[in-house]
């Protein structure tokens, strides 16, 4: 999956999940939809600092409450592929 664009099948995104920790899954949302979370979050990252650490990284920041925030991001909460990808790796009832 290294170096690719494309979103792995659902089945490789789940074996990648559970040998590595993390997964992409690219071009789930548009470039409006991006633009759209960026405008939301901007007001809110305006004035967070930086991270402290080398865990946080100093030259990032951290917005909490995606959903509250940039509503547009429950498009990529509710996604097909991201929901599939959960409902291999999380118990029946997740949130």
């Amino acid at each position: 999956m290294s170096g690719t664009t494309r979103s792995p099948s659902i089945p490789d995104a789940v074996d990648h999940l559970r040998s590595e920790g993390y997964v992409v899954l690219a071009d789930l949302v548009g470039g409006h939809d991006l633009e759209a979370i960026e405008e939301e979050l901007s007001a809110h990252l305006a004035g967070a600092p930086f991270g402290r650490n080398d865990f946080e990284g100093f030259r990032t920041q951290r917005a909490y409450a995606l959903l509250a925030k940039a509503p547009t991001t429950a498009k990529l909460v509710a996604h097909p592929a991201v929901l599939a990808v959960l409902d291999e790796v999380l118990d029946p009832a997740y949130l």
